[in-house]
């Protein structure tokens, strides 16, 4: 089962604890280790989707328990935590 898929199902079970998606961004001092702090993320738990190694920055998924713990792994410099935006449509001027 693709972890995609697993993750999905086991967010249908009473007892699963809810995905995040993130951005983690490479702090620059260690950029050139970047396989390692990356190594050190999936041991938080987390699961890449997209890396960008040019630019530091790693697009997944991580349990919201494992959040801190993520945040504060060494050559972290920020995780961003996906945002959703509602944009309400229709006329919203003033009559």
């Amino acid at each position: 089962m693709r972890r995609a898929q697993r993750r999905r199902s086991e967010n249908l079970q009473p007892w699963a604890a809810s995905w995040v998606k993130v951005a983690v961004v490479i702090d620059d001092d260690s950029r050139n280790r970047l396989t390692d702090v990356l190594a050190a993320c999936r041991a938080c738990g987390f699961e890449v989707d997209i890396a960008l190694m040019r630019i530091g920055v790693l697009i997944g998924s991580v349990r919201a328990a494992n959040l801190e713990r993520l945040q504060a792994t060494p050559g972290v410099a920020a995780v961003e935590q996906e945002r959703h935006v509602q944009l309400h449509s229709g006329d919203t001027r003033p009559a």
